[in-house]
């Protein structure tokens, strides 16, 4: 069943948090789940980048929730289209309606984006050519008792208004990570504070080690469903402190282990963990994605890769595939190329270990939004 795709606007936004709530929130009131734990998301700002369906009757019944963002990835700047809450309420289920949202907007986005970025890997999104990327490292902690170093003070971060510019000033010294505005990260750490964020029963809290009033890493941490761990699903900042952090969270939940993700390429924190005997476990990335302007992409990687190979890449389209060839003097070792080969292909050998490894950071939770 067709039915003509829409964006929103301003006055939509309520009706749409609502039709997300009644799809990942059921046991809520709608409009007091998602809405609050997605602010910018459900934005009037960010109006125009959901897009849906309605019924006969004008009620929205199908949502793809978009937010349009830049990655840093180890130097490179990527522009990606940022996919979540994608949601079809049950009784109107099986018409195709996602998967012609995703195609429509797909068609808007491909101008200006060099990525569609999804946070998980349904068939929906592999139908459309998605694919899974790289992986993390996943630490599993025992929480102890050993506290930070001398002069060091950790504290849990309560008065966010106070405290933003501080620890978005330490978000920005992350090599891999989402571009926020400091709107973004009072929004986001505010959102921490939503009922049942991330669909925990526990509250959410933050934490920060600072010296002589300067911070120097953050945690974000959210009880498991069972109080028996802390899933610091978001932090930053001196690796130093991160493990007396996960302490410091642990001891406040009453939990037992902390877990968190990092990247594969942080061989400083991997070398402090390894003096500890934590054992490392790899884990792939929860999301997908789909490369949706090859030129675009090779355009934003190719200043990083000509810094450090002394090539780049060019790239021109042939019946329908793409080809990939370097050019530049040097002799330096680069990833061998793949054959003409097709979108789905192309985004596997720009972020896996088959071909430039590119990392990007952890999609789990919507946590770009």
């Amino acid at each position: 069943m067709a039915s003509e795709v829409r964006r929103g606007r301003p006055e939509d936004v309520k009706i749409l948090g609502e039709l997300s709530d009644r799809v990942f929130r059921p046991n809520l009131t709608p409009g007091t789940g998602m809405p609050y734990e997605f602010p910018r998301l459900f934005h009037a700002a960010n109006a125009q980048n959901l897009y849906f369906v309605a019924d006969d009757q004008d009620r929205p019944v199908s949502l793809v929730a978009t937010y349009k963002s830049v990655l840093a990835a180890n130097g490179a700047l990527i522009s990606a289209i940022s996919i979540g809450s994608v949601a079809t309420l049950v009784e109107h289920r099986g018409y195709g309606y996602a998967t012609q949202i995703l195609e429509a907007m797909m068609r808007d986005a491909r101008s200006d984006h060099s990525l569609m970025l999804v946070s998980g890997g349904r068939n929906l999104y592999l139908r459309l050519g998605c694919v899974p990327f790289g992986h993390l490292i996943r630490v599993d902690w025992p929480v102890h008792s050993e506290g930070p170093g001398r002069g060091i003070l950790i504290r849990e971060v309560e008065d966010f208004a106070k405290d933003v510019a501080e620890l978005h000033r330490v978000y920005r010294s992350e090599p891999c990570r989402y571009l926020r505005t400091s709107e973004e990260m009072a929004a986001f750490l505010q959102a921490t504070k939503a009922e049942r964020y991330r669909a925990r029963p526990h509250p959410t809290r933050v934490f920060v080690a600072e010296s002589a009033g300067r911070a120097l890493a953050y945690v974000v941490a959210a009880p498991s469903r069972d109080g028996s761990r802390v899933d610091l699903v978001e932090w930053a900042g001196d690796r130093a402190q991160l493990m007396a952090l996960a302490n410091r969270a642990g001891q406040a939940a009453g939990a037992k282990r902390a877990e968190w993700l990092l990247q594969p390429d942080d061989l400083t924190l991997r070398g402090m963990l390894a003096s500890h005997g934590i054992a490392e476990h790899d884990e792939a990335n929860e999301g997908t994605l789909l490369i949706l302007n090859v030129k675009r992409l090779v355009d934003e990687v190719n200043p990083v890769l000509r810094e450090r190979t002394g090539q780049g890449l060019k790239v021109v389209s042939d019946d329908g595939k793409f080809v990939l060839s370097w050019s530049g003097e040097t002799a330096n070792a680069v990833p061998q190329l793949p054959g003409p080969v097709s979108v789905a292909s192309m985004g596997a050998w720009f972020f896996t270990d088959s071909g430039l490894n590119l990392p990007l950071p952890d999609t789990a939770g919507l946590n770009f939004v």
